[in-house]
């Protein structure tokens, strides 16, 4: 949903990431389109789910290699 950011698509996903441990909330899944039956998830679909982690993880893979996996603890 943030668009073309690019290489700085892993710092807006870190930014959501640690916006929803400071919230206690799952951000709903964009672009969802439609369930595979073969795959079993737990979406979030229709509004923010409350949730408590002290971890959160943000993967993102960018043009050029430019691939992140960060890992954030809360508080």
């Amino acid at each position: 949903v943030h668009g073309h950011a690019l290489e700085a698509s892993g710092l807006v996903e870190l930014v959501v990431t640690i916006q929803a441990l400071r919230d206690g909330k799952l951000p709903v899944n964009a672009g969802f389109l439609d369930a595979d039956p073969d795959c079993a998830l737990d979406l979030i679909l229709d509004a923010p789910r409350p949730a408590r982690s002290a971890y959160g993880m943000s993967v993102n893979s960018a043009f050029g290699g430019a691939n992140t996996a960060l890992v954030v603890r809360a508080g």
